[in-house]
């Protein structure tokens, strides 16, 4: 019996999150709103975003398997406030 596909094998795995993040990451700074809070925003912020979210929806364990965690991502989003 075939393992049920999970929510990131119907989206496109990983690589699907990185081309959505990359996509939302360049129009932030056109954003009037959003262009403030991501001005030092790290180069390969988008990466750890798309790892994450892909993660979140069972994909390979990337985030996570780099030190990412998601009480690390809340302190890094509370230290910007």
């Amino acid at each position: 019996m075939q393992p049920l596909p999970t929510q990131a094998d119907w989206a496109g795995q990983t690589e699907a999150f990185h081309k959505l993040t990359r996509l939302f990451y360049k129009k932030v700074p056109r954003n009037p709103h959003l262009a403030p809070v991501f001005t030092s925003m790290d180069r390969r912020h988008c990466e750890h975003v798309a790892a994450f979210i892909a993660e979140v929806i069972g994909a390979a364990a990337h985030y996570t398997s780099a030190g990412g965690s998601h009480a690390g991502m809340i302190c890094k989003h509370m230290a910007a406030i």
